[in-house]
């Protein structure tokens, strides 16, 4: 099983705080976990999806991100809630 990437909190990550040339954008997280999921298609690996739902949730105002790059426990937990249905699939 592959988890994908969430998205980030822009307004936090271009730039980061720590390095002012240095920027973490979802165009390019989103092309990665793009790449990720056509590649446990093809190789027949089960792959959950995290940025829609992360953009979604960002979007309603809910507290996902520690830092705007790295889930927060909610974040966590979140991902936990759309990896589980996958690990009971798994499991059976």
């Amino acid at each position: 099983m592959m988890v994908g990437i969430p998205c980030c909190d822009e307004r936090l990550t271009t730039p980061v705080g720590w390095d002012a040339t240095t920027s973490y954008t979802n165009a390019a997280i989103k092309a990665i976990d793009d790449d990720m999921k056509d590649v446990c298609q093809q190789a027949s690996i089960p792959y959950v999806p995290t940025f829609e739902t992360f953009v979604e949730q960002l979007g309603q105002g809910r507290r996902l991100m520690a830092d705007g790059l790295h889930p927060n426990n909610d974040g966590h937990h979140l991902m936990f809630e759309l990896m589980l249905p996958t690990f009971q699939k798994l499991a059976e």
